[in-house]
């Protein structure tokens, strides 16, 4: 071939080594590090935008994931020690949930979980787990736990 396409052949080789190189580069990035296990947590705004990436997907692949909305109260109304409060249900949460389940703090006493599973009675399972934990860990205290769940599409289950 002529002097110009080899030079451009040349440049389309390089140019997809170095595609392939920055492919890798951004694998590299956006990889977690370490050991990571149990429940992923993040801030609404990020649930948010993962819940809406979800949504696509279970269309699209016609599959089933399920939000939970979970409240923790006092049971004589007074407020709680958010602090306290966080440290505890983000504890409980990441521990008894596993590694693709998604958890953000809604509201000071509200925590939305997103949990990808086969059904609603698998998912009620996992809550009913979440919950017996709970108290076993607050034994003897006035707080109570309660939640709602349903599938992110309400076309598959209602909502309990």
């Amino acid at each position: 071939p002529p002097a110009g396409i080899q030079e451009f052949y040349k440049q389309i080789i390089t140019a997809g080594n170095e595609l392939e190189m920055n492919i890798d580069i951004i694998r590299r990035e956006l990889s977690e590090m370490g050991g990571v296990t149990g429940a992923f947590v993040c801030e609404y705004a990020v649930f948010k935008d993962i819940y809406n990436l979800q949504v696509r997907s279970m269309e699209r692949l016609g599959l089933t994931m399920f939000i939970v909305l979970m409240k923790v109260d006092r049971v004589d109304g007074k407020p709680m020690e958010p602090l306290k409060m966080d440290d505890v249900m983000k504890r409980l949460l990441r521990s008894n949930l596993r590694k693709g389940d998604i958890i953000t703090q809604f509201s000071p006493s509200q925590y939305a979980l997103l949990l990808p599973t086969v059904n609603y009675d698998t998912c009620k399972m996992v809550v009913e787990r979440i919950r017996r934990a709970f108290y076993k860990e607050q034994a003897n205290s006035n707080i109570m736990l309660t939640y709602r769940l349903g599938p992110i599409s309400d076309k598959n289950e209602p909502s309990m």
